[in-house]
């Protein structure tokens, strides 16, 4: 089989949990995973013929495989966790379209417990330089201002 059709074969099965509720399906899986594909190959696919190697000129495209792999290995992380059955959802039902899914940061394609984790650390990160930045201030110490 080609790589293609390998990779609408691993998105169908991660579209079909256990959880899935077909009845909610506004496509089915296989359509679905089709589609993504090929969303991911145009988006790719268009990327390698805009972006040239400036060591081979005008006509030589940028590699674009490794990045569409990272994406789709992203992609099946994502609707494959029976955690994460609000994305899987809302792709099934089209609340979500393939062209959207394939555009999402990864932080979008996590579960909300991730979601909720990534948040909490930013804010402890953000507490963290406030409270050295205060500390600093309290030295005497010269902090530098952006403007």
């Amino acid at each position: 089989p080609n790589p293609r059709e390998v990779m609408v074969r691993r998105l169908e099965k991660a579209l079909m949990p256990p959880d899935a509720q077909p009845e909610a399906a506004q496509h089915s899986p296989k359509e679905l995973a089709v589609q993504i594909e090929a969303e991911l190959h145009d988006m790719f696919e268009r990327q390698q013929e805009t972006e040239y190697d400036l060591d081979h000129g005008y006509g030589h495209g940028v590699d674009h495989v490794p990045e569409k792999l990272h994406k789709f290995r992203q992609l099946i992380t994502g609707l494959g966790n029976a955690a994460n059955s609000q994305l899987r959802q809302a792709v099934l039902s089209g609340q979500i379209t393939p062209r959207q899914l394939t555009r999402m940061p990864s932080r979008d394609l996590g579960t909300e417990e991730n979601k909720r984790a990534r948040l909490e650390a930013h804010v402890r990160g953000a507490q963290s330089a406030i409270k050295t930045d205060n500390e600093d201030e309290g030295s005497g110490a010269v902090t530098p201002t952006v403007t």
